[in-house]
């Protein structure tokens, strides 16, 4: 059986106790990780703007691509540095040193890596055993850029 590495893109719903969800495989993830960047290069976060989403059939089989086009920005959006400050945590030492085992692996394996899966990866290492999910995954957050670590 081959393993299946399958991502979710969440979007707001009109109703508030619901939300979008778009299962997309781990090509798209890479696409979509560009077009973050390409965001960012240009002082824009991704909850800024419309993004257009394009499925692109594969002819050779089943399943496709997910292409992602910037659309227009939505009025009073949040500028990615009002985010930061309001998200400020402060770190500890093992915390920092942590971090930048953790951004190694993650440099040396090439890809981005999801914000969950890292707070994961960060609950099993040992210079900060102990640490609750939710603290893993704001310190994680403290590198991230539109959920993913690069």
């Amino acid at each position: 059986m081959k393993c299946k590495l399958l991502l979710a893109l969440s979007m707001e719903h009109e109703d508030p106790d619901k939300v979008y969800e778009l299962k997309i495989p781990y090509g798209s993830y890479i696409e979509f990780s560009k077009y973050v960047k390409t965001l960012h290069a240009a002082g824009t976060d991704v909850p800024n703007v419309m993004t257009k989403i394009t499925r692109i059939e594969n002819p050779d089989g089943p399943g496709g691509l997910y292409t992602f086009e910037r659309g227009d920005d939505y009025e009073g959006s949040v500028s990615g540095d009002e985010e930061a400050e309001a998200e400020e945590v402060e770190l500890t030492a093992a915390e920092s040193a942590a971090l930048d085992s953790l951004k190694a692996k993650i440099k040396k394996l090439g890809d981005p890596m999801p914000v969950e899966f890292a707070a994961g990866m960060l609950t099993k290492t040992a210079s900060v055993k102990g640490i609750s999910n939710e603290r893993a995954l704001a310190v994680v957050n403290t590198i991230a850029v539109d959920g993913f670590i690069e």
